[in-house]
């Protein structure tokens, strides 16, 4: 994970409490968001997680666009009241952001939680949202009881307790003994116990499949074939809700495409924000003369700022 990404983070006061976020700019800085008419992309994480999860996958990614990456309340770098918590608090926390950042037709990508809250975002603000990429997410998410029996363990064992059955569940063999997979693991352990319990409260009592299913806007559905927190089949499920939807399906990848396969995963958001026609959606392509990697596509290039660019 690029060190000078991951300490680029910024505050925005969210209803008392500061909310954390990365903003990745284009190659041409953005002065005024209110004004930038190329994709943009805001990328929620999954609870126990944090903004870093998208780190591998934002050098792949068009180098246009404008990429804005939040710590969920409770989570990473932001504040807020750890509980309790609901779903709708969740929402309206992306949604005063994106109005702090006046960010209009935003492709939201969300991983698990932050694919939920996507969805409930694209009911509620249909505004604001251009598109979906739902990653490893459900429209309900388990039954009460299963996550009481969830939190009956945390609460046990603490989380350094039910760390190592997590990963199991999340993590695709062979990326199970990763460094990354060590990253996960600390995040795991870093979120405060509270905060944990707090979100599972706050899933256990959500189902968005009614809600989901109203939706019109063009979505892509991606999921780890070895993802064992949200099976591709109920993936494929929440997908299908919505009309005209593309679903696809990464093999040997678990639950966290952005980190186990992070040039896979940005290819697939590129191609969608190409096939949606959103402004900026084309390949980064190097310099056919003089790059180092002349003619090839962005899973050349390791650099958001590729030769071509810096040559310009």
């Amino acid at each position: 994970m690029p060190a000078a990404w991951a300490d680029a983070m910024e505050f925005c006061d969210v209803t008392g409490f500061m909310l954390a976020y990365q903003k990745i700019d284009p190659v041409a800085p953005v002065a005024d968001f209110g004004d930038f008419a190329g994709p943009v992309l805001l990328m929620l994480h999954d609870m126990s997680m944090d903004h870093r999860i998208w780190q591998p996958t934002l050098a792949h990614l068009p180098p246009n666009t404008l990429i804005i990456c939040p710590d969920l309340r409770g989570h990473g770098q932001s504040g807020g009241p750890r509980a309790p918590r609901s779903m709708g608090a969740l929402v309206r926390d992306v949604e005063q952001l994106l109005d702090h950042l006046a960010l209009r037709d935003v492709v939201v990508v969300g991983l698990g939680l932050g694919g939920m809250l996507a969805q409930a975002l694209a009911v509620k603000r249909f505004d604001l949202v251009r598109g979906l990429v739902l990653v490893g997410t459900p429209s309900k998410w388990a039954t009460p009881a299963v996550w009481a029996r969830e939190m009956a363990a945390v609460q046990a064992g603490g989380m350094d307790g039910v760390v190592e059955a997590w990963l199991a569940r999340i993590c695709a063999r062979r990326f199970a003994q990763s460094s990354a997979a060590a990253d996960l693991r600390a995040m795991f352990c870093a979120t405060p116990l509270v905060s944990y319990l707090a979100t599972m409260a706050a899933i256990s009592g959500s189902d968005f499949y009614a809600s989901t299913a109203t939706l019109t806007l063009p979505t892509l559905g991606i999921v780890g074939s070895e993802d064992r927190l949200v099976p591709p089949d109920l993936a494929q499920e929440t997908t299908a809700l919505i009309k005209g939807a593309d679903f696809t399906v990464l093999r040997r990848v678990g639950h966290v495409p952005p980190l186990e396969s992070p040039i896979e995963f940005s290819e697939q958001i590129s191609g969608f924000l190409r096939r949606i026609g959103h402004a900026g959606g084309q390949p980064h392509v190097c310099s056919p003369i003089d790059g180092p990697h002349a003619g090839q596509g962005p899973s050349a290039c390791q650099e958001r700022v590729c030769c071509e660019t810096k040559g310009s």
